[in-house]
């Protein structure tokens, strides 16, 4: 009886460490912008609603700012699906293919991704994003120095980032 109370005791307490460790790096892997309230919904409706639109517009301002660039000239934003999004945007293949939003901003971009020492920061003057509307998450980023052909999309909508 007594060793299996211990076992009971000992298995309590591996199961709370497994569950601080998995708090612990969903604390540490979260997206910069789920610090921010983002009202979030299934699908990707196209053009958003106002409160969406601003969700997404301080969601790309954040971005922005946090990759050197607070003030960008200019942003719009698409409806598409994760991986013609991904497939548009830079030629890979995402893993998922669900509803997102595509965000392009221009402006003077700074990256501060992981790279090797001595390497420089990533820099460029067009800043894209997609999101996933059911988790506010940006599942894909990147900065590149030449405009894209997003007319596959259609027109999009201005976000509404330009001072």
């Amino acid at each position: 009886m007594l060793v299996r109370g211990r076992l009971l005791i000992l298995g309590t307490v591996l199961l709370v460490a497994a569950v601080a460790v998995s708090g612990a790096v969903i604390a540490a892997t979260k997206s910069p912008n789920r610090s921010m309230t983002f009202h979030t919904r299934i699908g990707a409706p196209f053009p958003p609603d106002q409160q969406e639109l601003s969700d997404l517009r301080d969601v790309a301002l954040s971005v922005a700012a946090h990759n050197g660039d607070p003030h960008p000239t200019s942003g719009r934003l698409w409806a598409a699906s994760r991986s013609r999004a991904t497939r548009l945007l830079d030629g890979t293949r995402a893993d998922t293919d669900q509803p997102s939003y595509v965000m392009v901003l221009h402006g003077d971009f700074v990256t501060d991704a992981p790279r090797p020492e001595g390497t420089p920061a990533p820099t460029g003057t067009v800043m894209t994003m997609v999101l996933d509307p059911s988790t506010g998450e940006v599942m894909d980023f990147g900065v590149r120095n030449s405009t894209l052909d997003l007319t596959a999309l259609g027109p999009g909508a201005d976000l509404g980032v330009s001072g």
